[in-house]
C-alpha cells in the first residue's frame, strides 16, 4: 500500500515534463532526424527519429492515449452499441499502429470526470479519447472527438473534431484523424494507410507485384505478367514502376502505361525516382556490364551514364536533397555500399566490413542509409550514418532480414523476414530495431517490400 502513493507522487511530478510536448510543436521550423539523444542538440531529445523540444527521455512511443467508451447521443433509436466499440477498437488499433502512440481500450463510462482523468495518468496515458456518436441512421453516421489532457482535466484546444461518413469508410475515416492527430504533434504527416509495394511468389517462375495499405487489409495483386515482376518502386504521383520479363526481356515498367519507359538491350531494372521526380536511376546493361544510368523521369531517355568499370554497380538510392546517390557494386571483390554524386563523380566505398552488404535505403530526411548485410551466414538489417560512418545492427534473426525500407515519415523500417521454417512475411521495426512486428501473416513469400511517398495529407486518400 506504500508504493502506489509514491508511484502516483512520481507519475504527476513527471507529467509537466511530458505535457510541455503540446501539439504547438508542429510549429518547429526545422526537424533533425535521430537515433539517440545524444545526437540531439541541448535540450532537446530523440523520440523515434526526430529531434523534439522538451522531450522527457523515452525509450518507446512517448504519447498514450486512453479511448473510452464511445457514448451515444443519437435520437434515432437504433441499436449503435456494436458500431460504437468497433468505432472504439478500430481508433485504438491505428493509434497503435501509427508508429507515433500507443492506446489503451478502456471500459470507462460517460462523463469523463477528474477522477476518469486522475485514473487515465495514473495508467501511464497523457491524454484521454472522448468519442461521441451524434448521428445514425444505419448505413452513415457522424462522430465526434475530443482529446483530453489528463493532467489538466481540459479539452486540448483545436482537437475537437467532427466528422460524417458512411460505415464502409469508418477505417480510412479514423485512420486520417489519427494521421492529421501525429501531424499536429509532430509536424509531419502520419503514415497509417501509406502504400506498401512488394513481390509475392506465386508458382516457380511466377512473380507478381503486390501493393497493400499500412494498417489495413491484406496484399492485393498489381500485376497479373505470369512471368517475373521485380523490383518495385514507386513514382512521385503514386504509380509503381517495377521491372518485368512478360516480354521475355527485363524492361522497366509504370504501372498504368501499356508501353515500358526503358526497354534497352540487357538489364532495365532497380530504378529509383530522384526526390524532384524529375530523373531516375537505373541499372542497365546496354554497354557492356550493369552500371548505373540517370535517366529522364518522364521519357526515359538516357541522361548521363554514372558508373563505367567492368564490376556489377546496381541498386541506387538517392539522398534527400537529390545530390548524392548511394549504390552497391562488387568492384572491391564483394558487393559493398558506394557513394557518389547524381553526375557520377566522387565515387567512395562506404562499407568496410561483411562480405555482401546490398539493398541501401536512404532515409527521407536524414544521414542514414539502412541496408542488408551478410553476417555469420544469414543477411541482417543495418543503419549506417553516411556522414559519421557509424553502423548498427538492427536486426538479429534467426533467419534472413531483407530489403529494407524506410517510411515516409523515417520513424519505422519495413522488411522482409525469411525464417527458418519457410514463411517469408513483410515486418516493420522502429528506427532502432525495437517493436518488430508482422504486417503479413501468410507466409508469402514476399520480397522487396518498398514504402511509397507520403506528402501532406495524403496518406490515406
Amino acid at each position: 500500500m506504500t508504493l502506489r502513493p509514491r508511484f502516483d507522487l512520481l507519475l504527476w511530478a513527471l507529467f509537466p515534463l511530458l505535457m510541455t510536448h503540446s501539439p504547438d510543436l508542429a510549429a518547429q521550423e526545422h526537424f533533425i532526424p535521430c537515433f539517440a539523444n545524444s545526437e540531439c542538440p541541448q535540450s532537446m531529445r530523440c523520440n523515434w527519429g526526430l529531434c523534439e523540444d522538451a522531450l522527457a527521455p523515452s525509450s518507446g512511443r512517448l504519447f498514450q492515449f486512453s479511448v473510452y467508451t464511445f457514448f451515444d447521443r443519437t435520437s434515432s433509436g437504433l441499436d449503435s452499441l456494436n458500431l460504437r466499440q468497433s468505432l472504439q477498437k478500430r481508433l485504438v488499433r491505428a493509434l497503435d499502429t501509427s508508429g507515433y502512440f500507443t492506446a489503451i481500450d478502456e471500459g470507462g463510462s460517460y462523463p469523463v470526470t477528474m477522477g476518469t482523468l486522475f485514473e487515465t495518468a495514473r495508467r501511464g496515458s497523457a491524454y484521454a479519447i472522448l468519442g461521441e456518436l451524434m448521428e445514425f441512421d444505419g448505413e452513415r453516421a457522424a462522430l465526434r472527438i475530443r482529446v483530453f489532457d489528463a493532467e489538466m482535466g481540459e479539452p486540448l484546444p483545436g482537437m475537437e473534431t467532427f466528422i460524417e461518413f458512411a460505415l464502409s469508410d469508418s477505417p480510412s475515416v479514423l485512420a486520417k484523424w489519427v494521421n492529421s492527430t501525429i501531424e499536429r504533434f509532430s509536424g509531419r504527416p502520419g503514415i497509417i494507410g501509406a502504400g506498401i509495394s512488394c513481390v509475392k511468389k506465386l508458382a516457380p517462375g511466377v512473380k507478381e507485384v503486390f501493393t497493400l495499405d499500412f494498417g489495413s487489409g491484406a496484399p492485393q495483386p498489381l500485376t497479373f505478367d505470369r512471368s517475373l515482376a521485380l523490383l518495385p518502386t514507386w513514382t512521385p504521383d503514386g504509380k509503381v514502376a517495377y521491372t518485368s520479363y512478360r516480354d521475355g526481356y527485363p524492361r522497366l515498367f509504370v504501372d498504368g502505361r501499356q508501353e515500358p519507359i526503358a526497354a534497352y538491350d540487357g538489364m532495365n531494372s532497380g530504378a529509383e525516382w530522384s526526390p524532384d521526380g524529375k530523373t531516375v536511376a537505373l541499372t542497365l546493361s546496354k554497354d557492356g556490364g550493369p552500371d548505373v544510368y540517370l535517366l529522364d523521369g518522364e521519357s526515359g531517355k538516357v541522361l548521363r551514364r554514372l558508373t563505367d568499370n567492368p564490376a556489377v554497380d546496381t541498386s541506387p538510392s538517392f539522398s534527400p536533397d537529390g545530390k548524392r546517390i548511394v549504390f552497391v557494386s562488387d568492384r572491391d571483390g564483394t558487393p559493398q555500399l558506394f557513394l557518389m554524386t547524381v553526375d557520377g563523380s566522387e565515387q567512395t566505398r562506404l562499407t568496410r566490413s561483411g562480405t555482401y552488404n546490398t539493398a541501401p535505403d536512404w532515409h527521407p530526411f536524414g544521414p542514414y542509409v539502412i541496408y542488408n548485410g551478410r553476417y555469420g551466414g544469414s543477411f541482417q538489417v543495418f543503419r549506417m550514418n553516411v556522414t559519421t560512418g557509424e553502423t548498427t545492427q538492427l536486426t538479429w534473426g534467426p533467419g534472413d532480414c531483407e530489403s529494407p525500407s524506410w517510411s515516409p515519415d523515417g520513424r519505422l523500417i519495413l522488411f522482409a523476414w525469411h525464417k527458418r521454417d519457410g514463411s517469408r512475411d513483410l515486418y516493420v521495426m522502429a528506427s532502432d530495431g525495437s517493436n518488430v512486428r508482422a504486417i503479413t501473416d501468410d507466409g508469402g513469400p514476399y520480397y522487396s517490400p518498398e514504402w511509397a511517398r507520403v506528402k501532406d495529407g495524403d496518406a490515406t486518400q
